[in-house]
């Protein structure tokens, strides 16, 4: 009887003894690498990032902002219908899901597989009601521009992972996309989610705390919405009207150097004269031979080096004058002996080329620089050119002339207005600013607001002045005339420039940029513009006094309705309209 119970109980102590020794070597021996096995199958992280902040104009109107939108996913552990007949049943209610690649990424290792990204609510919907096990929905943003394609060249573009791609939204995208946060993620045994921690502190791989000021930020512009949506209708009208290739338009405040509109417009498949294509935004990217709207700096550096003075006549050789022999400069009418005053009113470019070769080539150079020109700004835009200004070193016999009526030098539309909102502040050259002020995401505590910058003192106050007195001839009695408005005097200047041919590589008169630079209302002007327009084909023969001011005027009109300006007190009511070669 005892043998008899001793083997049974022999074989429960033996059995026991084996799940002790068991249950001991998992619990203490391999307690660790089981914990962490466990561990990572069942506590998962993850990064969030916090909504986008939004992008807005000078007034508080949103061009940019972030919305939730669903995603739609497979997690392979959760299902049991094989990849085949799982992607042709998603295939089906889902539209732009290419089937055989969704098969394929099904097969392969990874867990979890995007189906569609971004959806609207009713495709969320439609494959909810299909009731498959393991398919789910995370909510993600999405960029929106209320404003359409109001500065859309410039604001850029967000990429479907929350990444800035273009523009101000790859520029400002720490800003904007604040710091990302790491969360605690809890699965069951199929990979369900049944718990999630929003601040796991002890889970943190980031050094920095969660504060205020790691944003994400709401970024004010400059920017004027209403103007800049104008300034582009106004462009789209002129390129249709005119036939151009391209359509380029910048206002700035001239005392703060705040953009307050920055548009651009091109026909289809636009490239720059050797074939290259340029950053969307052509006010910092498009680089073009100027001709004679970049006189007035001439004339300026030469009032100031004392070389010219306002009672000055200088003779302009009957509208045709060699000063190389192998360059002849020619007048569109014939002057002789003029004034100063008409020199620049009617844009003679022999009296220039006269004026820049008294001011020699280190002063015409050193004038063309200190204005800005061959020199990137501060903006934080994508695709900026720094133009071209070489040094007299690299000088032919004909640069010095050429180059004192706009010709072998590139500036930017960006460039010029900068270089012209300098010559109606006294001078002074200021940075260009786009970014107002920066705000916490969705809040009225400021955090950042911009000031004027000093660049340098282009030149002295006492001649920038005494050009611009000269440039408001050019809109009172000269080519300019058509860019008058009844009580906001105006001093500017017209320039048509012939384009070098690719295949001739000579300039040709056949093709033109015309444009028209000025600023109002005189004599402290408190608003600066340029306006560019690429190879206009209609009409056939293109000057600027006919295209390029006209348009100068409507968006400035626009300009002094939007801010508000008043009219000069002492402005003559005036209405020229002035259709001429020039």
């Amino acid at each position: 009887m005892t043998f008899r119970l001793f083997l049974p109980l022999a074989a429960i102590f033996f059995l026991y003894g084996a799940v002790a020794v068991r249950l001991g070597q998992l619990q203490i021996v391999r307690h660790g690498s089981y914990a962490k096995m466990t561990a990572s199958e069942v506590v998962q992280t993850r990064r969030v990032r916090p909504m986008r902040g939004r992008i807005l104009d000078r007034r508080g109107r949103v061009l940019g902002v972030s919305v939730e939108m669903p995603s739609l996913f497979v997690s392979r552990r959760e299902t049991d219908i094989p990849p085949e007949r799982l992607a042709l049943q998603i295939a089906r209610v889902i539209s732009g899901v290419d089937q055989r690649d969704l098969m394929r990424r099904l097969r392969g290792s990874s867990n979890f597989v995007w189906i569609k990204r971004q959806v609207v609510a009713d495709e969320a919907e439609a494959l909810r009601r299909l009731g498959i096990k393991g398919i789910g929905i995370e909510l993600e943003s999405k960029r929106r521009y209320p404003w359409g394609k109001t500065a859309a060249e410039l604001i850029g573009s967000v990429g479907i992972d929350g990444e800035g791609t273009s523009g101000l939204e790859r520029q400002l995208n720490p800003l904007l996309q604040g710091k990302e946060e790491v969360r605690v993620v809890l699965r069951d045994a199929l990979g369900k989610v049944f718990a999630e921690e929003d601040r796991p502190e002890s889970m943190a791989i980031w050094p920095w705390s969660r504060g205020h000021d790691e944003g994400p930020f709401d970024v004010y512009l400059t920017l004027d919405a209403q103007l800049q949506s104008s300034t582009e209708a106004h462009l789209e009208e002129a390129l249709a009207h005119q036939d151009a290739r391209a359509a380029v338009a910048v206002v700035v405040h001239v005392r703060t150097g705040a953009l307050l509109a920055m548009a651009s417009r091109t026909e289809a498949g636009f490239e720059d004269g050797l074939g290259f294509s340029l950053d969307p935004n052509l006010a910092v990217s498009y680089t073009f031979e100027p001709g004679s709207v970049v006189k007035p700096f001439v004339l300026a550096a030469a009032l100031d080096a004392g070389v010219v003075q306002e009672t000055d006549e200088i003779d302009c050789e009957n509208g045709r004058w060699h000063p190389t022999p192998s360059l002849t400069i020619s007048d569109h009418e014939p002057y002789g002996l003029i004034p100063l005053s008409a020199v620049i009113a009617h844009s003679s470019n022999i009296g220039f080329a006269k004026i820049g070769m008294a001011l020699g080539q280190e002063g015409l150079y050193q004038a063309y620089r200190a204005f800005g020109f061959g020199s990137r700004t501060a903006l934080p835009v994508t695709g900026e050119s720094v133009g071209i200004v070489r040094p007299p070193a690299g000088w032919s016999a004909v640069s010095l002339p050429m180059m004192s009526f706009g010709y072998e030098i590139g500036t930017t539309p960006l460039q010029l207005t900068q270089a012209y909102a300098a010559l109606a502040n006294g001078g002074i050259l200021l940075e260009p600013q786009i970014v107002d002020r920066i705000k916490g995401f969705r809040e009225e505590r400021r955090l950042y607001a911009f000031s004027s910058r000093k660049v340098r003192q282009a030149l002295p106050q006492n001649a920038a002045k005494r050009a611009m007195v000269l440039m408001e001839g050019v809109v009172a009695q000269g080519t300019g005339k058509s860019a008058q408005m009844a009580g906001y005097p105006t001093a500017g200047k017209t320039g048509t420039a012939q384009k070098i041919d690719p295949k001739t590589r000579l300039h040709t008169p056949n093709h033109v940029v015309v444009s028209f630079c000025g600023a109002l209302p005189m004599p402290e002007p408190e608003l600066a513009a340029c306006v560019i327009l690429d190879d206009p084909r209609k009409p056939k023969v293109a000057w600027a006094s006919d295209l390029a001011a006209p348009l100068f005027k409507k968006i400035m009109q626009e300009a002094i309705v939007n801010m508000g300006l008043k009219p000069a007190l002492s402005a003559q009511n005036v209405n020229v309209v002035h259709q001429g070669p020039t």
